[in-house]
């Protein structure tokens, strides 16, 4: 019965540790309710993992060898709740950034003619599937007007870009994290009047606490390098630093054409 009670343990534990994969697995179409299930598998494994632990003590003679396996027990039941206690706190910070993805992921990719791309809209896992499912050999152009997005997202299209040498367009707008799509083309062209937005990075949950204050110091800070690294001359990155997430810092086509930034008016 006691070697029972272990193997119930030890699967709590490794419960702990696969809480996440499983919810991958099940493939939920929600990613709300798939952070909830992570959630509850946690706190249940953690509960059972701790009346196992206070019940095993009370089977086991102190001078009994399987004491040290209690002890083990206890380490995976410390294990079990920190990971559910975790998981609680972050709880609303994921459930808050879920909901502001789907709201932003709104941008879609058309082809309008053969080779010529446009990209509109906010920015976000589903407008990279969206570019992935184009004949991107045959691209020439993908043309942008987007208020930003998901920072990973534009990477993601930004690395397609890159990979297959499309020339980027702008005449309206690319804000945000479309400026890091836009600077990776191949060429990059942009209309004098075309508006171009920096700021700082900010976390896509909108709850205010000490992990989504670290979440926005991240990207702010990977948006800094990586338009560096792409040519953004420092003044203008001193001023996205210097502009909240909630603002924007506008330049022109012809501006970003005078810093070196943009190969061709058109």
């Amino acid at each position: 019965m006691r070697v029972f009670h272990y193997l119930v343990a030890a699967l709590l534990v490794l419960a702990s540790f696969t809480a996440e994969r499983f919810a991958f697995w099940l493939n939920l179409e929600n990613e709300i309710a798939e952070q909830i299930l992570i959630t509850l598998v946690l706190c249940i494994a953690a509960l059972f993992g701790l009346l196992i632990g206070v019940y095993l003590p009370r089977r086991i003679e102190q001078t009994s060898p399987e004491r040290l396996l209690v002890l083990l027990v206890w380490v995976g039941v410390t294990v079990q709740l920190t990971f559910a206690a975790g998981s609680l706190v972050e709880l609303p910070d994921r459930l808050s950034s879920v909901r502001a993805v789907n709201a932003m992921d709104m941008a879609r990719v058309s082809e309008p003619e053969e080779g010529y791309l446009v990209l509109q809209g906010g920015i976000g896992p589903k407008t990279v599937d969206d570019l992935a499912s184009k004949d991107l050999v045959r691209a020439r152009v993908l043309e942008l007007d987007s208020e930003g997005g998901i920072i990973s997202s534009a990477m993601m299209i930004a690395n397609l870009v890159q990979t297959y040498q499309i020339r980027t367009f702008v005449q309206g707008e690319c804000l945000s994290a479309c400026v890091l799509i836009a600077v990776k083309g191949h060429e990059v062209i942009a209309t004098p009047d075309a508006l171009f937005g920096f700021h700082r990075g900010s976390s896509t949950s909108g709850r205010d606490s000490s992990h989504t204050r670290y979440l926005s110091q991240e990207a702010t800070t990977f948006l800094h390098d990586e338009l560096e690294r792409s040519g953004i001359p420092r003044s203008i990155l001193q001023t996205m630093l210097a502009t909240n997430s909630d603002d924007m810092a506008y330049y022109t086509g012809r501006d970003l054409y005078n810093a070196g930034v943009i190969d061709r008016l058109w």
